[in-house]
């Protein structure tokens, strides 16, 4: 995504997102990348002499630690996201994400004087001597942009399942909270019944210290399944809507960037590099956001079983990727409505 950090000031380019019907503002935004839940961790409140800590939540992580605090290093002002100097030329944006056809290297690119002038190519530096026009390769890349962009049967597909998932869920959230808060209420009680007795000197210390050691760690069981079934559905819908919008405007946004912009956008919709063959991209490895669309895309262009296939594609992607909260440790039944 477009966005940076610098003098820790959130800069990110969200308001035609926004006029075009994402609801989000800068400070939610920032308070979502800063969220542990994203990597796997349940954030557990200090409860009275126990401190605030960091519990493993449950659900699928969906980015690793290792991004997680390199993002709050950005944040904080301990690392810079961007080299002091650029010097990327406009003629090649896709350098560093192209790897040879043949070798397997990554591709770097110049520009080489004819009689027509300058050309530009990306091209390996090993004895291979694997070289592509960067015109080609830039325009096609921007095809493949214009496709993805284009198909909004899918992107509305997905974005109607996932509103069903979340409206079906909002009455599961809503009771399987209470019934938290009970239990949880129900093991407060019990530890505060038990220190009152020991004030009153009805119950030893030792066997205060002994109900405290047994009551404590389901209270924090609780408590992270509170938080985790509270805060990750919200956050989850969020994260698809700006992924789907941005999927949207998906060569728009790549077409108005700089140099540097778009290699920002091409590292967060591909998992690994190009490789160009025959004047065409082999399949393009994109991130599991995209990759979903793609299939559904494909789900749809078969008329047989098209409704159990799309059913099928979706949910496995919404489990597999995390995209509905997980609720299996939950103290009651999933629905299955």
């Amino acid at each position: 995504m477009l966005f940076k950090y610098n003098n820790n000031i959130l800069i990110i380019e969200i308001k035609e997102l926004n006029n075009k019907g994402l609801i989000i503002q800068k400070s939610y935004f920032a308070k979502m990348i800063r969220n542990p839940l994203y990597y796997g961790m349940i954030p557990i409140s200090k409860y009275k002499d126990e401190d605030a800590m960091l519990a493993h939540g449950q659900h699928t992580p969906i980015i690793t630690k290792a991004l997680f605090e390199k993002v709050q290093d950005v944040i904080n002002g301990r690392k810079r996201n961007v080299p002091s100097t650029n010097h990327q030329k406009n003629e090649f944006p896709l350098r560093g994400f192209m790897k040879c056809r043949r070798c397997g290297e990554s591709l770097t690119a110049s520009s080489s004087k004819g009689n027509g002038g300058y050309y530009n190519y990306y091209h390996c530096q090993k004895k291979c001597g694997e070289r592509i026009k960067s015109e080609i390769a830039n325009d096609k890349f921007l095809h493949r942009l214009e496709i993805l962009s284009s198909k909004q049967a899918s992107i509305n597909l997905i974005r109607n399942y996932t509103k069903t998932i979340f409206n079906k869920s909002s009455v599961f959230k809503r009771d399987s909270t209470q019934k938290l808060k009970a239990e949880i209420a129900k093991v407060e009680n019990r530890i505060n019944q038990a220190q009152q007795l020991m004030l009153d000197g009805e119950l030893s210390i030792s066997d205060y210290k002994a109900i405290k050691e047994r009551y404590e760690p389901e209270l924090r069981k609780l408590q992270a399944q509170e938080a985790e079934i509270g805060a990750m559905s919200t956050d989850i819908r969020t994260y698809m809507e700006f992924n789907l919008k941005f999927i949207e405007n998906l060569s728009q946004l790549y077409v108005s960037g700089d140099v540097h912009q778009k290699q920002l956008f091409l590292g967060s919709i591909l998992k690994e590099k190009l490789v160009f063959e025959n004047n065409e991209y082999r399949t393009i490895p994109f991130n599991e956001v995209v990759s979903l669309i793609m299939n559904v895309d494909k789900a749809l262009g078969h008329p047989e079983n098209k409704k159990a296939r799309l059913k099928n594609e979706l949910s496995a992607e919404v489990e597999d990727n995390g995209f509905e909260p997980m609720t299996s440790c939950m103290p009651c039944k999933r629905s299955t409505n």
